[in-house]
């Protein structure tokens, strides 16, 4: 590979792990919205079962989170053993992001499963 295409991957990658967060933020205000709109309508069963289904998901996310971030890791050697300079390089402020955005993942799937048990718990039958 020549370098051009090597910033090219690396871009795409970038791309990707915004894609999986942002989708995942929107997976959750679904979730959010469904588990307060339907309380009323889901047997226990059903909505013990929607809130694994959420659980998996949004460990899914996670996990394709941190593949891409091990890609794009892979991707940024490859760049510097061919002797051009990674576009991101694991900074500080790099990290802190990466740090915030795991942080984001694990509190808003536990509020998540927090809100979906109190709004089930407090549901009108």
């Amino acid at each position: 590979m020549d370098m051009a295409e090597y910033y090219s991957v690396q871009m795409e990658i970038l791309a990707h792990v915004s894609n999986v967060f942002e989708i995942w933020l929107g997976f959750t205000f679904a979730a959010v919205a469904a588990f307060h709109l339907g309380a009323e309508h889901l047997t226990k069963a059903l909505f013990r079962v929607s809130q694994a289904l959420y659980l998996m998901a949004s460990l899914l996310f996670v996990i394709r989170y941190f593949a891409l971030m091990g890609f794009l890791g892979q991707i940024s050697e490859r760049i510097i053993d061919a002797g051009g300079q990674p576009l991101a390089l694991p900074t500080y402020f790099g990290m802190t992001i990466v740090f915030l955005i795991v942080v984001i993942f694990v509190t808003g799937t536990l509020m998540t499963i927090v809100f979906s048990n109190h709004r089930f718990k407090n549901r009108v039958t």
